[in-house]
């Protein structure tokens, strides 16, 4: 596993771009490539100390450490903003919060008629979908299909908003749902002669810290490092993006990317209702990987907000 240390901040948008760069510049033109698919795997509030290939303190993370295993570590970048909504919408549009008008998670309504990444798509033939958390307030755009959480969402048994505007409520676990909707999505609901992009937006591991049922304990140990309750929607993230990893692995052609919008880490300075972030709340860790399948690109790229 390589290291890569910059002192260049870096957006997601502006990284992503960096990353699809450098991938396609890799290629031999000799015969014809077919249309990257692409996979895009987001947690919230997902600490770099909470994924081994990070940390090995607390915890182990097998599905999150093959990224990074097979790939190159960055451990000095950044991201364009520290709050939930506004991080979510830099990296959809591409542009700083001054630009796409979305500063905070409480008094902004996200201006969907503006340009984004899965519009851009849409119009070199691409399928996109988004599943999971939004938090942008408007309804989603610019996908073919999407199945969004109202605001954060909850764990158990959780309601969602779908694209007919009606909210239904499914049983079960959170982070297991937007995975399962997502693997029968690529594998039942699109048109296989054309290319995709997924987006899969978990809530895990947010506050409330409540885990799924098999991985809660009967009693917390106040003394240990990390709260068990943590440990187990952890423990669920990275079993799920095992799941994920080996459906689209059976996919040609794909680009295959995990991040992470904020964690627990984050310290900011408020002036009025307006937080300055510092460094350490911005800081992020990127994983690449890029892997030749069959006739295609296999490539997997962490972004975690601490």
């Amino acid at each position: 596993m390589k290291k890569i240390s910059s002192s260049l901040c870096w957006s997601l948008a502006g990284t992503a771009l960096a990353v699809s760069a450098t991938s396609c510049g890799s290629q031999k033109k000799e015969t014809a490539q077919k249309p990257y698919n692409i996979v895009y795997i987001m947690t919230d509030d997902h600490t770099a100390q909470m994924m081994s290939c990070y940390d090995t303190r607390y915890m182990e993370t097998p599905n999150l450490d093959r990224i990074a295993n097979d790939g190159v570590r960055f451990t000095n970048s950044f991201v364009a903003n520290s709050l939930s909504g506004p991080s979510r919408a830099c990296m959809i549009t591409g542009k700083h919060s001054c630009a796409n008008k979305f500063y905070d998670n409480t008094t902004c309504i996200f201006d969907s008629a503006q340009q984004t990444f899965p519009k851009l798509l849409q119009k070199v033939g691409y399928q996109t979908a988004l599943v999971g958390k939004w938090h942008l307030e408007s309804l989603p755009s610019g996908f073919n299909y999407w199945e969004i959480v109202p605001g954060q969402g909850d764990y158990y048994n959780p309601d969602f908003i779908t694209q007919d505007n009606d909210t239904i409520q499914k049983q079960g676990y959170l982070t297991n749902i937007i995975t399962d909707d997502a693997i029968d999505w690529m594998e039942n609901k699109r048109d296989k002669e054309k290319p995709f992009c997924l987006l899969i937006h978990h809530k895990a591991i947010h506050r409330n810290w409540m885990a799924d049922t098999c991985n809660l304990v009967p009693q917390i140990d106040l003394s240990a490092p990390a709260p068990a309750s943590v440990l187990g929607k952890n423990t669920a993230v990275c079993l799920q993006n095992g799941f994920v990893l080996g459906t689209a692995g059976m996919l040609d052609g794909l680009a295959d990317h995990f991040c992470a919008e904020l964690g627990p880490e984050t310290k900011f300075y408020a002036t009025g209702n307006l937080p300055t972030a510092i460094r350490d709340a911005c800081r992020t860790p990127i994983l690449y990987r890029e892997t030749l399948i069959t006739d295609g690109l296999y490539c997997i790229w962490l972004r975690n907000r601490r």
